[in-house]
């Protein structure tokens, strides 16, 4: 059924390439079907097309989000929002977006401090504990792996002190 719907759409993308519905349409179909780089493509020509066209902004930036490109799919709903200022589903998202990328922007600053601190104390147990969260909240689990291998290296294991804290926290690191 989708397979045919894509195929109808792209014919009449073929017949009219400035039909900014067909385009929105296939980009929707390509989205069920898991065609993200489809959609996005399908998505991108809608909006060069329709460019402050709400739907067509909304579809986007979703995409976007949903894909980790959180900088441009915050841009979209920002613009979608002056279009359409009283629709809460937007402004409720855009604050969680923004939300979500001020954190990433943080951790990014953390990584980048912690890695610092690690060069000039490499025997510090708790700057390479917290350099390793902020390593998995980001994503690189190898990274991440790489701090704890440190830790452990520097702590013999369960228990090591946090020689950066203030109180007498203990980790807990798995053997």
């Amino acid at each position: 059924m989708h397979k045919d719907a894509i195929e109808s759409l792209r014919a009449c993308i073929s017949i009219d390439k400035k039909n900014a519905s067909a385009h929105l349409n296939l980009g929707n179909y390509l989205a069920i079907t898991k065609d993200v780089s489809g959609s996005l493509e399908a998505y991108r020509e809608a909006c060069i097309i329709a460019p402050g066209d709400p739907k067509m902004l909304r579809n986007l930036a979703y995409v976007l989000i949903e894909q980790g490109e959180l900088e441009e799919g915050v841009e979209l709903l920002r613009k979608l929002l002056k279009a359409t200022p009283d629709d809460a589903e937007i402004v409720s998202y855009l604050e969680q977006c923004q939300a979500e990328l001020g954190m990433k922007v943080r951790i990014k600053e953390d990584i980048k401090a912690g890695l610092e601190q690690v060069e000039k104390d490499p025997k510090n147990v708790g700057i390479r504990a917290n350099l390793a969260m902020a390593m998995k909240a980001n994503g690189d689990f190898e990274g991440a792996a790489a701090q704890v291998s440190g830790v452990r290296a520097r702590g013999k294991g369960r228990g090591a002190k946090r020689s950066d804290s203030k109180s007498n926290h203990t980790l807990c690191l798995p053997s």
